[in-house]
């Protein structure tokens, strides 16, 4: 855990306007795990989702391959979630519908109560957007559900 953090602080002070992604890559080699690894490129794009959206899907599409790679579905669902804000974000509203449902599916599945609670706010601001409001009061009152009970 250490090292995680060792390697977010290299970073943040390597930061410049034009970060890449085979910088990420170099830092990552020095990581442990390979849940050490998806969470450094999952809390990069997550980070920079508002100031360098290429960036950030770069990071995106790295955790979902090597979620995929490793067989670790809660981090897919984590990229489908941020891949899903990144197209929210470009106002491209029916892909980011579809990666926040496929995040919520895996959730179910996994029967992971907080990312559920996250999909059905995501899917419910999205329903706003698309003025299907029957379906954003529902996943709405879902989510409230689901975070009254945690």
């Amino acid at each position: 855990m250490k090292r995680f953090f060792i390697a977010l602080l290299i970073l943040n002070l390597l930061r410049v306007n034009s970060q890449s992604i085979d910088s990420l890559l170099a830092v990552s080699l020095k990581l442990k795990t390979d849940s050490e690894r998806i969470n450094l490129f999952y809390n990069e794009g997550f980070d920079n989702r508002a100031v360098d959206p290429q960036y950030s899907f770069d990071c995106a599409k790295e955790v979902e391959r090597r979620a995929q790679k490793i067989s670790l579905p809660k981090f897919t669902a984590k990229a489908n979630v941020l891949l899903g804000i990144l197209y929210y974000r470009k106002s491209d509203l029916l892909t980011a519908l579809s990666y926040h449902k496929k995040a919520l599916n895996i959730y179910t599945i996994l029967n992971h109560k907080r990312g559920i609670a996250v999909s059905q706010t995501n899917l419910g601001n999205l329903y706003v957007d698309l003025k299907r409001y029957t379906l954003a009061e529902d996943a709405y009152l879902k989510a409230l559900e689901i975070n009254n009970e945690l």
